[in-house]
């Protein structure tokens, strides 16, 4: 069961994975488009004499968006900050857990030089 779980955790992270990066590649894009396009406004009011008032509208949207859209790109980033369960690091957690089940059902007196757990009348040695 455990297998089953991490299998579709796993499953369920590379496809959000792969959707964050598409994501991430379209907010990337519109960032460069809204850079060039605000360049190109600044261009023509410093390079050309273009008259500020007309692009002054179009420019505050630019902005908006794309102060949005960095938030966006932080988020989907953050996507990527999940840790994906390793195979032998379940195997090792089903054995100590295996363990842990077997020393709780017959008791134990076993000296432990490492981490103990605690439960009810009984404590066990974790591998």
């Amino acid at each position: 069961m455990i297998a089953e779980y991490v299998d579709a955790y796993n499953t369920e992270r590379k496809r959000l994975k792969k959707e964050a990066n598409a994501e991430r590649a379209r907010i990337e894009r519109r960032l460069g488009e809204i850079e060039r396009e605000i360049r190109r406004a600044v261009d023509a009011i410093t390079k050309e004499g273009v008259p500020p008032g007309p692009l002054a509208p179009r420019m505050r949207e630019l902005e908006a968006e794309r102060t949005i859209l960095a938030g966006r790109l932080q988020a989907a980033k953050e996507v990527d900050d999940v840790i994906a369960l390793h195979p032998k690091a379940l195997d090792r957690y089903k054995r100590a857990v295996l363990e842990l089940a077997d020393q709780f059902k017959h008791g134990t007196d076993r000296v432990c030089d490492h981490p103990r757990v605690s439960h009810g009348d009984h404590r066990a040695c974790l591998p």
